[in-house]
């Protein structure tokens, strides 16, 4: 038989992978039109709940913050929560969204919350999507499905990320669009490419502002992936910074008293990244210059750490001596030289090791020239817009409301530096300062450390009494366990961890917990990890592709055909604990006629107040979106104005607030009576009136003195 030469064959069609490109395609579409009917059938109902059930699904008072400033916003009030300080505690991109849903709350309190849900469940759901496209790429797809299912559906991650209705759900999903698009070929070339990339970036950066750490690496491993330079710069920045923070703590301790050195801080981490840089690509140990004998790259990069270190501290005790600089501790200087060297000697040793030094021979000041052209056109087509974006937003704030961040992170700040607060305190140990701890709130690693923490507790009989103790241990099984994924993937697991970029979202995730833990930041909370989830998740995903691969090198055929059954089996688990907490933790469990907790609480509050009341709270953020004709005034200050703020610190709040014309204060009584600031700037004002259930409701009174 002739084959006409018109038709292509069917040899041909299979060779080149025409047809089992097709049908792989088709699979994915298919995984992927399961998965969104899944989260539909499970989810689809909650919108059109009783008003009771759906507010079970609004887990955080943080959440009303922006519903409350959305409705103002939309009924002329201005910025502002309280209609009469202006505020900008609050990330842009989540509060542009709410704004046109909360334009309707004017007519029902319900219906914005309703429409709400299913932005939530459609941000989730879109981030698991696209969660299956970037993992499909580097692992087996069965696998990918199985963390794309793990995160539209797991009842501690969907609690973060869309229960909790705040700006988590847009967070995950921008900053996976974000590492699809970075590590897709289609987008490394061109400026249009650079462009869009650039964009997608402001936008994760938009949805949260701490994502500046996650978009700052994608920016340098991007502009530097054509020379393979990213993945090695990165690791330098991380041993970088963890070395000055290390330092420094080892130096002067853990507490309070560091405030004063955070200058000094900030200024070794600026200077000693840049200076470690250029001093590591100068002298070829960021590409690994080839040819050269591993004795030979070892001296170099040792001569590197010496060198680099030794300049960051010479500048850093010029500028002490100038008075640029108010305080430094010289002997931060050796301790920074001495974990450069340990810590940077064994990340140095993984890149080598994997392959991820790209062993270029050309001297330094060759691939500059060769190179520098196309590192501007993308790393300026990436930068540029994020830089234009974010300087118009922190000149509009300038201009708005008299700081250029939001007011809601300098407050927290300054928790951290003060005694006698409710709010928690700083990193007090390397464990917190590296995230690691099981709480949900302070531990940014707390998903893959929390499974390891319940097993220690079972373990040793009375340890749950140390939690740093159980945090350790946890942590060293958890260490172990990587040891052993990585032992049995070899360098090809380093390899693809580098090459798709999840490498990227760890040493962002890493950074933003350095500057949490490194900056006496006080009341982190679970939001705020969620690209540590992300890339919790996503290294599971790596993980169970290598034992899956490791099990079918040594099993062969058989367990190729049980492999299917098992993620079938496991993706079915976690749909059924999905299923069981729906009808556990979203249907009310308030008695018969009740409304929920959060109208119950306003309705008992409006009893025992007048209309027109102005009410101060620390917090009240669900109070009051559903208190009627009564106004309330937020007084921790995360969702008030700058200029309060500012009165906070200076202790003459007690004159804000008289001028604000305050009639009643309600918060928990210790709060308000015997914490810091409260008890000097509400001292002589409060007599108590009643309580709502264990709430003390007070009288403000300016000229009062004593009850």
């Amino acid at each position: 038989m002739v084959e006409n030469p018109g038709c292509p064959s069917s040899t041909f069609l299979w060779s080149d992978g025409i047809v089992s490109g097709l049908i792989r395609r088709v699979s994915r579409m298919r995984y992927e039109w399961v998965l969104l009917l899944l989260a539909v059938l499970l989810q689809g109902h909650i919108p059109f709940s009783q008003p009771d059930v759906l507010l079970n699904w609004y887990s955080t008072d943080d959440a009303f913050y922006y519903y409350k400033v959305a409705q103002n916003i939309t009924e002329g009030r201005g910025i502002t929560f309280d209609g009469i300080n202006q505020t900008n505690g609050f990330h842009p991109l989540w509060m542009l969204i709410c704004i046109p849903i909360f334009a309707l709350a004017r007519y029902d309190l319900i219906l914005p919350l309703r429409l709400l849900v299913v932005v939530l469940i459609a941000l989730n759901t879109g981030t698991g999507l696209l969660l299956y496209r970037w993992l499909g790429r580097w692992i087996d797809r069965p696998i990918a499905g199985l963390a794309a299912a793990f995160w539209v559906f797991w009842p501690a991650i969907h609690g973060v990320t869309t229960q909790k209705g705040l700006e988590a759900g847009i967070n995950a999903f921008f900053v996976v669009l974000l590492l699809v698009v970075a590590t897709s070929d289609t987008a490394n070339d061109g400026v249009d490419g650079s462009l869009k990339v650039g964009l997608i970036a402001a936008l994760a950066l938009f949805s949260r502002l701490d994502n500046v750490f996650v978009v700052f690496c994608v920016g340098i491993w991007y502009t530097l992936y054509k020379q393979r330079l990213g993945i090695p710069a990165l690791s330098l920045i991380l041993v970088g910074a963890i070395s000055i923070f290390s330092s420094f703590y080892l130096r002067l301790g853990f507490g309070r008293h560091i405030a004063p050195f955070l200058g000094s801080i900030y200024g070794m981490l600026v200077i000693g990244l840049g200076v470690k840089l250029v001093t590591f690509f100068w002298m070829g140990v960021v590409q690994g210059a080839g040819g050269l004998r591993k004795s030979q790259i070892w001296m170099r990069f040792s001569g590197a750490v010496v060198l680099s270190s030794l300049l960051t501290g010479g500048i850093m005790v010029f500028l002490n001596l100038v008075g640029v600089v108010p305080t430094f501790p010289r002997l931060v200087i050796v301790y920074d030289l001495g974990i450069t060297l340990v810590l940077g000697g064994w990340v140095y040793a993984g890149l080598l090791y994997s392959g991820a030094i790209s062993g270029l021979s050309q001297p330094p000041q060759d691939l500059l020239k060769t190179s520098v052209n196309q590192w501007l056109r993308r790393g300026l087509g990436y930068f540029l817009p994020l830089s234009i974006l974010l300087g118009g937003y922190m000149i509009w704030n300038w201009a708005a409301f008299g700081t250029p961040m939001p007011v809601s992170g300098q407050v927290k700040h300054w928790w951290g530096s003060v005694p006698d607060t409710v709010y928690g305190q700083p990193a007090d140990s390397f464990l917190r300062l590296l995230g690691i701890s099981s709480n949900p709130n302070v531990g940014s690693w707390w998903l893959a450390l929390s499974p390891f923490s319940g097993f220690v507790k079972r373990l040793i009989p009375g340890i749950s009494s140390m939690p740093e103790a159980v945090d350790g241990i946890a942590f060293l099984i958890l260490l172990g366990v990587a040891g052993l994924l990585f032992w049995a993937g070899r360098s090809r697991l380093l390899r693809r961890l580098g090459d798709s970029g999840w490498l990227v979202l760890f040493s962002g995730s890493l950074l933003q917990t350095l500057y949490y833990g490194g900056t006496l930041y006080a009341n982190t909370r679970t939001w705020y990890w969620v690209n540590h989830s992300l890339a919790i998740v996503a290294l599971g995903g790596f993980g169970l592709d290598v034992v899956f691969r490791f099990m079918e090198e040594k099993i062969g055929n058989l367990f190729r055909t049980i492999r299917i059954g098992l993620l079938s089996a496991a993706g079915l688990t976690v749909v059924m604990i999905f299923v069981f907490q729906v009808g556990s933790v979203y249907y009310p469990r308030t008695a018969e006629g009740e409304g929920s907790m959060y109208r119950l609480e306003a309705q008992k509050l409006m009893a025992l107040t007048e209309p027109g009341a102005k009410i101060g709270m620390t917090g009240g953020g669900a109070v009051a979106y559903f208190l009627q004709g009564r106004t309330v005034v937020n007084l921790d200050g995360l969702i008030n104005s700058y200029e309060y703020f500012q009165s906070m610190k200076a202790e003459t709040a007690r004159a804000f607030i008289d001028r604000m014309g305050l009639d009643y204060v309600y918060s928990n009584a210790y709060i308000v009576t015997s914490s810091y600031p409260y008890y000097k700037s509400l001292k002589d004002r409060l007599v108590y009136v009643g309580a709502v259930f264990d709430t003390a409701l007070f009288r403000y009174v300016q000229d009062q003195s004593s009850p």
